[in-house]
C-alpha cells in the first residue's frame, strides 16, 4: 500500500524470467488477461478480496468464487444422486429457511465489513458465497429439469438426507481443493473458476431456452442437449461480453 491506494497484485507474466521462452510467457500472459476479462463485469475483482495463488489473481472475488463453484458442485451432485429419475418437485421448508439463512449471512458478512463494523476474510467470503451458490444449485436443477426433461417427476428434491449429505460433501471438498491445491496448482484452479463462471451463465440461459416450444420437455439422452446447450453457451458468453463492455463505457464515462 503506497500513499493510501493498494497497489495491484496482478502480476505481469509477459515480464521475461529465466529459463521461460517466449511462447510461454506470451501465453502467460494471455491467460491472465483472459481471466480479467471474463471477471471484469461480474465482480469488483480487488485483489485483498480474490484468491492471488502463485502471483496469479482469480477471475473473481473470493465470495463470487465461491457461488460459481458451489453452484457447478451442487447441480452435479444432484444430477448424480437423481441421475436415474430426474426430478422437478418444489423443495420443502427447510431448504428455503436455510437459503434464507444463507442469503443474510453473506449479505451481512458483505455489508458489515464493507462499512467497517467488523473484519471478515476470504475463508469467510468463499464459505457464505458456497452457501448461496448451493440453493442457487436447487433452484436451477429444479428449473431445468421441469422444463426440459421428458421423463421427470414431481417429487420433491433435496427432501432426503442422501443429496443433502453428498451436496454438503461437495461443497467440504471445494474448500479443501481451494485451500489444499490452491497454493500448488492456482493457476489451474483459476481456470476452473474460470469455467464455472460460463457454465453458470450458460445454465442460466439454458433455463431461458428451454422456456421455447421447440426444446420444452425435449430431453430425454444427453446428445438432446447439444443443441439448447450451445444456444445457451453463445447466450451466456455474450451476456458476460455486454457486462464487461457496459462496466468499460461506466468506468470509462466516469
Amino acid at each position: 500500500e503506497k500513499g493510501g491506494v493498494i497497489q495491484s497484485n496482478r502480476f505481469n507474466l509477459a515480464q521475461p524470467c529465466p529459463g521461460v521462452g517466449t511462447r510461454a510467457t506470451l501465453f502467460g500472459a494471455m491467460y491472465e488477461e483472459f481471466l480479467h476479462i471474463l471477471g471484469f463485469g461480474l465482480c469488483h475483482q480487488l485483489p485483498e478480496r480474490s484468491f492471488v495463488f502463485g502471483g496469479l489473481q482469480w477471475p473473481v472475488c473470493a465470495r463470487c468464487t465461491g457461488i460459481y463453484l458451489g453452484l457447478i458442485a451442487a447441480l452435479a451432485a444432484l444430477l448424480l444422486v437423481y441421475r436415474t429419475r430426474q426430478r422437478f418437485g418444489a423443495p420443502p421448508w427447510p431448504f428455503w429457511l436455510f437459503a434464507a439463512a444463507a442469503l443474510s449471512a453473506m449479505a451481512y458478512d458483505g455489508f458489515s465489513s464493507y462499512l467497517g463494523w467488523r473484519p471478515t476474510t476470504n475463508f469467510l467470503r468463499l464459505l457464505t458465497g458456497l452457501a448461496v451458490g448451493t440453493t442457487l444449485a436447487v433452484i436451477v436443477y429444479v428449473m431445468l429439469v421441469g422444463s426440459l426433461a421428458t421423463q421427470a417427476t414431481e417429487k420433491r428434491v433435496v427432501s432426503t438426507p442422501k443429496p443433502i449429505g453428498i451436496v454438503a460433501l461437495s461443497v467440504l471438498l471445494l474448500i479443501a481443493v481451494v485451500y489444499g491445491l490452491g497454493p500448488l496448482v492456482g493457476p489451474l484452479l483459476a481456470g476452473v473458476d474460470a469455467l464455472a463462471i460460463i457454465i453458470t451463465f450458460g445454465l442460466l440461459m439454458l433455463v431461458i431456452v428451454g422456456l421455447f416450444r421447440r426444446f420444452d420437455r425435449s430431453v430425454s439422452r444427453v446428445r438432446d442437449l447439444l443443441l439448447p446447450g450451445a444456444i445457451a453457451l453463445v447466450a451466456g458468453g455474450l451476456l458476460i461480453v455486454g457486462a464487461a463492455l457496459f462496466k468499460a463505457w461506466i468506468v470509462g464515462v466516469s
